[in-house]
């Protein structure tokens, strides 16, 4: 029968997996962008290992060539990588620098979620701009953007509005029956 191994913890590990999510979220960086820039100096590593190094269950295992990767991405030596972040530092201190750094963390998702808003918005908008093209019979798209985007054209009676959704819709049906 195999013998176990005693559990072993020194807590360098657990100090690895925050340091690389503070120092990857300080950089306004993804598990995803991480994984690419690791990829591009030669570690191959997938963005679901970097949520399993960063806070799986169980926390996956850093091998040896991912530490010096880690460290030549972030351009911290090795040796910084496996100290806690916090390390050294009065508990409310440490803290304070917690909370901000999951306030930070908030801010950049709000962010996220509004330059995807603003696409949607934006993909929107250029379908009204090609419904009022079609309905005025060929209008240059550009100058209706350029009036839409600068306030140029007064607000819409709601008929006006249904009639500009249902030539959108129209256009949508056509585009999807073509491709």
């Amino acid at each position: 029968m195999p013998r176990q191994n005693k559990g072993r913890s020194i807590g360098a590990e657990d100090a690895l997996a925050r340091r690389v999510k503070v120092e990857r979220e300080s950089r306004g960086w993804t598990p995803e962008s991480l994984a690419k820039r690791m990829t591009d100096i030669g570690c191959p590593i997938q963005p679901s290992a970097i949520y399993k190094i960063e806070g799986g269950t169980p926390r996956r295992a850093v091998r040896v060539d991912e530490l010096v990767a880690l460290s030549q991405v972030f351009d911290i030596p090795m040796t910084s990588l496996v100290v806690d972040p916090d390390e050294g530092l009065p508990d409310d201190v440490a803290e304070s620098l917690r909370a901000l750094r999951g306030e930070l963390a908030n801010l950049k998702a709000a962010n996220d979620a509004l330059k995807f808003a603003e696409a949607a918005n934006r993909r929107a908008s250029d379908e009204v701009v090609e419904a009022l093209a079609e309905l005025t019979d060929g209008a240059d798209p550009v100058h209706l953007r350029y009036a839409l985007d600068n306030d140029l054209i007064p607000p819409m009676p709601p008929d006006f509005l249904a009639l500009i959704e249902t030539a959108a819709g129209r256009r949508r049906r056509r585009k999807n029956t073509k491709g």
